[in-house]
């Protein structure tokens, strides 16, 4: 039999199957909690369901988008704010929209804190590569600055420099897809810095 929203308790498993770790807002028509998953989730009365579908629909985006997009480390306090903002859309006769814009703008700014690490950790590690590169040719000839491969692996490494700088000046303008992973971006990064590497070479 389906139990009334304001009857579950912490502990209880809902109808959905989830095991409840903490409640965060329970009234009659609903009851709001996080689960042992770490998901925020809840139960409401169908015909309240109806009336907040809206509530319903940004709800599923984010837990969804966080899940998919980043590690429990980056999530944990997006769904934690995404849980509260969830039960002041239930409580409130307002647009719903105005009470996700928050978690939402903390979601954008740790999908690009968490994307941006693993690019500039590519484009840098096609500069340390060039670096050895560099480094591994110089002990062979002694450094002798005249060599011809000393040269090249030397302006190899300006350029890769030059494209890692690059790179960061072009950070704030990058836009990150959530249906990327964060490979993508760690090998978008160091191509940058092999490219750079390639054209610096070339030039000498």
């Amino acid at each position: 039999m389906k139990k009334p929203p304001s009857e579950y308790e912490e502990g209880d498993t809902t109808d959905h199957g989830k095991k409840i770790a903490h409640i965060v807002a329970q009234q009659e028509n609903y009851v709001i909690y996080v689960g042992d998953d770490g998901k925020p989730g809840f139960e409401c009365k169908p015909e309240f369901c109806s009336a907040k579908s809206r509530c319903i629909t940004k709800h599923d985006e984010i837990v969804w988008k966080s899940f998919n997009s980043l590690p429990q480390k980056y999530r944990d306090a997006i769904l934690t704010q995404e849980s509260y903002a969830l039960a002041n859309a239930f409580a409130s006769s307002e647009d719903s929209d105005e009470h996700f814009k928050t978690v939402e703008s903390l979601f954008n700014a740790k999908l690009r804190e968490f994307f941006c690490y693993w690019y500039l950790w590519g484009a840098l590690l096609a500069v340390a590569i060039a670096c050895v590169l560099v480094v591994i040719s110089g002990l062979y000839f002694s450094f002798d600055l005249s060599a011809p491969i000393f040269l090249v692996l030397g302006g190899g490494l300006m350029g890769s420099l030059g494209a890692f700088a690059s790179v960061l000046q072009r950070l704030q303008k990058l836009r990150f897809n959530t249906f990327h992973s964060k490979s993508f971006y760690f090998l978008s990064g160091k191509a940058r810095g092999f490219v750079g590497f390639i054209f610096g070479a070339g030039a000498e």
